[in-house]
């Protein structure tokens, strides 16, 4: 999967995008990604027009090949298929304004999307695969493009403003029969969001965002000493604080 930027003819800015390739059906010929034959496109929303692109950029850990060293007898571990990408866009308005976006999809969004592709479909429109397939969130601080072990499976942290108690760690997670089982589980440590994230149209982007995918959210509180300065990383089982 490819993180793109494209450009909008009727609108003649740049679009973000994500490409999705089969490697394994494609001829062994070098090609443009324009002229590939097994691949689909996934449209983000249209951004507003005093938007412009600074980075497209795309995380998911592991590698789907993955599997822990022998040695470590771990009696299970993260299956491939429960995986989480992560656009992360930079953008800036005219007023010189800068804005980060991520925009959180599991493996299954693009999976369930492409079963139901019809032959020679290369194009995926946001409103079919972003409204309830995906969440879009506003992080409090940008994506770090040096410690960038921040997504594990379906898992994702970032730090967060403690509602003006200092900074702490978010831990995200979309694992979807986790969350289903945590809704019927008052004593389960993460809260349960459910309800849609909305952009309103003319901020951000032209017309208005409505995302839906559910996750569990964990905050976690950091001493004092600690500062927006910090990255913040995750493994299977480990949070890692980089100071």
């Amino acid at each position: 999967m490819f993180a793109l930027l494209t450009l909008n003819e009727d609108e003649g800015v740049a679009a973000p995008s994500l490409l999705v390739l089969d490697f394994k059906k494609e001829p062994k010929e070098r090609r443009a990604i324009r002229e590939t034959e097994y691949s689909t496109s996934f449209l983000f929303p249209q951004l507003h027009g005093d938007m412009d692109v600074l980075s497209n950029e795309l995380r998911s850990d592991p590698a789907p090949s993955f599997s822990p060293a022998s040695q470590h007898e771990l009696p299970f571990y993260l299956a491939p298929n429960n995986r989480l990408f992560i656009t992360s866009l930079g953008l800036t308005s005219l007023t010189r304004r800068q804005y980060s976006i991520n925009v959180f999809a599991p493996l299954s969004t693009f999976s369930s999307c492409l079963n139901r592709c019809v032959p020679g479909q290369k194009v995926m429109d946001w409103c079919v695969w972003g409204p309830r397939g995906t969440r879009v969130l506003i992080p409090d601080q940008p994506a770090s493009d040096v410690w960038v072990c921040y997504v594990n499976g379906s898992r994702f942290v970032s730090l967060q403003e403690m509602d003006g108690k200092g900074i702490g760690v978010g831990v995200y997670d979309f694992y979807q029969p986790g969350l289903y089982r945590a809704l019927g589980d008052p004593e389960d440590v993460m809260d349960c969001v459910t309800e849609a994230t909305v952009f309103e149209a003319g901020h951000i982007f032209k017309e208005e965002v409505r995302t839906t995918l559910p996750y569990r959210l964990k905050m976690l509180s950091l001493d004092a000493k600690h500062t927006s300065d910090m990255a913040v990383m995750c493994t299977e089982d480990h949070l890692i604080i980089v100071d």
